[in-house]
């Protein structure tokens, strides 16, 4: 008797949304292995979404972490730093608002419990989910520059190609366009420039096979053949490099008068705007030398080399986060923990709009937006943290409290 009692209290809990913690273990494990029921799996995702789940998934994303430290002999605080990293990374891959979070960096835990039942109910509701969401790109107000505004090459005698205008295929003077890259072919030995505006990026392709990406307010000067020892380029603003391998004969990047970095082959981000302060460096794979003066220093994989533009003094900085410094090359604003002021100059250079810090804002902000939104949705986006207030007058953004 008793028994059949708690057959139906469990028929009328299951049928309201309610599940024990051991119920909800097995479920939970049967879906991760890819074997529950689709009975089951909406009951799941019901419970999950009426918030009964919050204290089994914290519970289980605790016991996650004590079990990684366990197997990889980590300290408490090696993991925390890996933890806080793994988090914001399933906030910016996983939201179910695709593409977009910002919240503040001292609301990690809570913000990745909640995105991660937010992606298990969409996860177990709707398999094709990831394949079917697609970003919000309806309220831009702000349209990127086109036309005579857009990307234009430098000629040595003079002549200016317009990007955004010129149609793919060939082009003057060896250069081609070919689905929206400039490349460069060795026809005619010459120096030109690519001068990119605000709200946009370029990529170039040398002659040499080395992959340019520019960053907005950007420049490069280039020669149009290497012969004999692989020729210089310069930049202004941000560039990322792709340098095809040579052992040999390093590629060249003069970032400044007293700046250059040696390249051997490798993936690296140089971010050299001249209102930064600072002359940032990132190694992402190979080897580079970053040299200043008389003094030159290697660079590792995963370290940022920081040029001080008053001192010329350099520091090397370990496990920097790449996917935060290369963000913009994919279309994105992404900041792992990052102060409004840096934020804002970001902001303020791909909209050029000029920035007024009224109060001191506190705190680290995390977010994830596409650049292609507007200035407007921007800003509401970092309002959403409630520690910030935009005031916008033409083309003037005021920060208050």
């Amino acid at each position: 008797m008793q028994d059949n009692r708690e057959v139906v209290l469990y028929a009328i809990f299951s049928q309201f949304g309610f599940m024990k913690k051991h119920e909800f273990l097995i479920l939970w494990n049967q879906y991760q292995n890819g074997i529950i029921s689709d009975t089951d799996r909406v009951r799941l995702a019901q419970f999950i979404k009426k918030g009964g789940a919050d204290e089994f998934l914290r519970e289980w994303m605790s016991e996650q972490r004590d079990a990684e430290i366990e197997r990889s002999n980590l300290t408490s605080q090696e993991w925390s730093t890996i933890w806080d990293k793994i988090q914001v990374d399933i906030l910016a891959k996983e939201n179910t608002t695709p593409g977009i979070i910002v919240f503040l960096k001292k609301h990690y835990r809570v913000a990745a419990a909640a995105v991660l039942a937010g992606v298990f109910i969409s996860a177990l509701l709707y398999k094709n989910f990831r394949n079917t969401a697609t970003s919000n790109t309806d309220n831009i107000v702000i349209t990127m520059p086109t036309g005579k505004n857009g990307p234009a090459l430098t000629l040595a005698d003079g002549t200016i190609i317009k990007l955004d205008t010129a149609n793919s295929g060939k082009l003057a003077n060896g250069f081609s366009k070919d689905r929206g890259s400039l490349l460069v072919a060795p026809d005619v030995a010459q120096e030109a420039t690519l001068t990119i505006p605000y709200g946009r990026t370029q990529s170039i392709v040398l002659a040499d096979g080395t992959q340019v990406w520019l960053n907005a307010g950007s420049s490069i000067r280039f020669p149009t053949k290497f012969s004999g020892a692989r020729g210089m380029v310069s930049i202004t603003g941000e560039a990322y490099f792709e340098v095809t391998k040579d052992k040999t004969t390093p590629f060249i990047v003069n970032v400044t008068n007293d700046v250059q970095v040696k390249v051997y082959g490798t993936r690296f981000n140089v971010n050299s705007y001249k209102e930064e302060g600072t002359i940032k460096t990132t190694l992402l794979e190979g080897s580079i030398a970053l040299k200043t003066g008389s003094m030159e220093k290697m660079v590792k994989p995963g370290q940022q080399a920081q040029v001080n533009r008053n001192s010329g003094s350099v520091r090397l900085v370990d496990s920097v986060n790449i996917y935060e410094v290369t963000a913009w090359k994919d279309g994105l604003f992404r900041f792992d923990g990052t102060d409004l002021q840096t934020i804002m100059k970001r902001i303020g250079r791909w909209y050029n709009v000029e920035v007024e810090f009224r109060d001191r804002i506190e705190g680290e902000f995390v977010a994830k937006i596409p650049n292609n939104e507007s200035l407007q949705k921007v800003l509401a986006l970092l309002e959403s943290t409630k520690q910030v207030h935009f005031i916008t007058h033409n083309r003037k953004i005021i920060v208050t409290k």
